[in-house]
């Protein structure tokens, strides 16, 4: 990325870019900051729906098969990842080159 001098301008009052909240120290305040964000409510929303309650219709009827998944999951648990490290199994490969 290059940086270019005259890009480079000077923050002033009220100037939308600054980050007044900071950026988090750890995940607990990342956390904590993605809550509060996600309980503001829009107040242009004609249904005054909190954020996440935005997010998460957005993602129940969504196309996206993770994004679906992610819904499922938040409403209904996780389902465990089952890893058995003490079955063998074996693994069989084929190469075929092209001139064979």
């Amino acid at each position: 990325m290059e940086l270019h001098p005259e890009n480079l301008k000077p923050f002033k009052k009220g100037d939308p870019r600054i980050n007044r909240k900071g950026r988090p120290k750890n995940f607990d305040a990342l956390r904590k900051l993605a809550q509060e964000i996600g309980n503001e409510v829009d107040p242009a929303d004609t249904k005054l729906r909190t954020t996440i309650e935005t997010i998460l219709r957005n993602w129940a009827k969504c196309k996206v098969p993770v994004l679906q998944k992610s819904f499922v999951e938040i409403a209904y648990g996780k389902v465990p990842d089952i890893v058995n490290v003490n079955e063998k199994t074996t693994i069989k490969v084929t190469v075929k080159h092209e001139d064979d």
